[in-house]
């Protein structure tokens, strides 16, 4: 989109895409950001531009654009907040005590573990072997929750480099 008469260059430094919806069985409209340093002549701007294009794809998979590139709104962020996970006060302080105990017990002995006895602890390969030499420093916020008699855990654990 640049005059002929005036010497422009380009370099793109990013792509966002940010929506395909699907048009009809085979079109589809494809949204997208581009952020480019652009230069005329001694001027150098770097501009963020929102486009569209609409996109036939046949039955083999193949692309055609049948619809050339389309100045567009960027997108805004949603206002939506996932809702925090709260204890629901069905763990009482006893067990909460036992289950913290054993988590600081776990992790100061899982640095030294060796797969086949996290195995024991451990299903589906929820937490990787540690090759690390590291530590155990503390829990944090730990958030406690019962359903049909069994209790789930959230928690964030530090593990520092041993020194």
């Amino acid at each position: 989109m640049a005059r002929t008469d005036i010497l422009t260059s380009s370099i793109v430094r990013n792509l966002q895409n940010w929506n395909v919806l699907a048009e009809s069985n085979s079109e589809f409209k494809v949204q997208f950001s581009v952020v480019q340093d652009l230069t005329e002549g001694e001027v150098k701007k770097t501009e963020l531009s929102t486009h569209h294009v609409v996109v036939y794809v046949d039955k083999n998979g193949n692309l055609v654009i049948v619809q050339n590139a389309t100045m567009d709104n960027k997108p805004v962020s949603s206002t939506y907040l996932p809702k925090q996970k709260e204890n629901d006060g069905m763990v009482d302080s006893v067990m909460t005590e036992e289950i913290n105990g054993f988590f600081k017990m776990f992790f100061k002995l899982y640095p030294k573990v060796i797969d086949k006895e996290l195995a024991y602890y451990i299903s589906n390969d929820a937490l990787p072997g540690s090759t690390k030499d590291c530590v155990f420093t503390e829990l944090v916020n730990p958030i406690y929750t019962m359903k049909d008699n069994k209790v789930t855990v959230v928690v964030t654990v530090i593990l520092r480099p041993r020194n």
